[in-house]
């Protein structure tokens, strides 16, 4: 954990925390690698990359607030470690030169330690040499947060093998516990909820029921999250008020005037509006436009016609209970608890019970 009393082995002044930090600053990954690779003396030296302790510069400008009485003994400043900055900046060259020089894993002199680094920045390889070397997956920054916690970008999340990877070495479920469902599921990644599988499948909590409404709000453009969250109850209480938190865009069914062609009136002439077309280029040209046109605003709405089975669904279960099959399977998972994505490819099976049992996604709920 950060230590705000503790002195730095390179402060702020020395050559080596400046050049270290011009070097960051300049995206100079060559020099930052050579710094703190080779040039660095201990190689869990604590390196003091910023301080704005202006009480230590006599020359320095007072604040008005000081001048008025109004000021605090309180300051920040950035401690970090070359397994730190490595982890952060993604290179796993360094990251495993510095473990096998028998750098520590969890050191976090500035509140964040290296897994944490990797977590926030989605560097896959670093974490998973992190992992193999114990680093805790538990541990707490200054924040109060796991390093799954700061999963929240694209690269974290949507990879399955840095899912994997993290989760099949937490031991102690209060980093899962903590973890916010509804944020990580909505995520802008192309299957989130493949994220939320993963999480319940290793034994993450389900959201608070009576939360749920906000999920449905946030999510609900990506029907598969909602299923998968509603599925790992045994029995949700649905409400048809529900239906008022979903945005109208997703819920509605598409207008009926993109769905179907106008019938136009008769020319003049009496002939069919196709054969006067054909007569004429400039007409036919004009048709093609307009069906082309018409042709685009339908597709943009196939997306969200698509998700009308799947509410249909979810709003029947306010009428009845849920089907033995998926009471079954809640039992079941229960059973296996957090061990249940190892446990249930080893059941005697099918392939597609099997997914059933992991709440692989089907489009409907029953």
């Amino acid at each position: 954990m950060a230590d705000p009393d503790r002195l730095p082995d390179y402060p702020l002044s020395s050559d080596l925390a400046k050049r270290l930090k011009s070097a960051l600053d300049a995206g100079d990954e060559d020099t930052v690698s050579d710094l703190i690779c080779t040039q660095v003396r201990h190689v869990d030296a604590v390196v003091e990359l910023a301080n704005d302790d202006w009480m230590k510069h006599p020359s320095a400008q007072l604040p008005p607030g000081v001048l008025l009485g109004l000021w605090t003994l309180e300051y920040k400043r950035e401690l970090t470690t070359p397994l730190c900055i490595a982890a952060a900046r993604g290179n796993a060259a360094c990251v495993s030169h510095l473990l096998g020089r028998g750098a520590d894993p969890n050191a976090s002199p500035g509140g964040r330690g290296p897994l944490h680094e990797a977590c926030l920045g989605g560097h896959t390889a670093c974490a998973q040499l992190l992992l193999q070397r114990r680093a805790d997956p538990d541990l707490l920054s200054a924040e109060g947060l796991a390093p799954l916690h700061l999963c929240r970008t694209v690269a974290s999340l949507g990879s399955e093998r840095f899912e994997h990877c993290y989760l099949n070495r937490v031991t102690c479920r209060s980093s899962i516990r903590q973890l916010q469902i509804q944020t990580v599921a909505c995520a802008p990644q192309a299957a989130p909820e493949r994220t939320v599988q993963a999480l319940l499948n290793h034994g993450s909590p389900t959201v608070w029921p009576d939360a749920f409404p906000k999920v449905l709000k946030t999510c609900a453009s990506a029907p598969a999250v909602i299923e998968v969250l509603v599925n790992s109850y045994p029995q949700l209480r649905v409400s048809e008020s529900w239906k008022e938190v979903i945005p109208e865009d997703v819920f509605q069914p598409p207008k009926t005037e993109f769905a179907r062609t106008r019938r136009e009136p008769p020319h003049r002439d009496g002939a069919p509006p196709r054969e006067v077309a054909a007569r004429c280029p400039q007409r036919r040209l004009l048709a093609g436009r307009r069906t082309r046109g018409l042709r685009a605003r339908t597709d943009r709405r196939l997306p969200l016609q698509a998700h009308q089975p799947f509410y249909r669904t979810l709003f029947a279960l306010a009428r009845a209970p849920r089907c033995l099959q998926h009471l079954c399977r809640c039992a079941i998972r229960k059973r296996f608890g957090r061990k249940c994505f190892h446990l249930v490819p080893l059941s005697p099976v099918p392939k597609s019970l099997q997914n059933y049992l992991l709440l692989e996604p089907e489009g409907v709920l029953h």
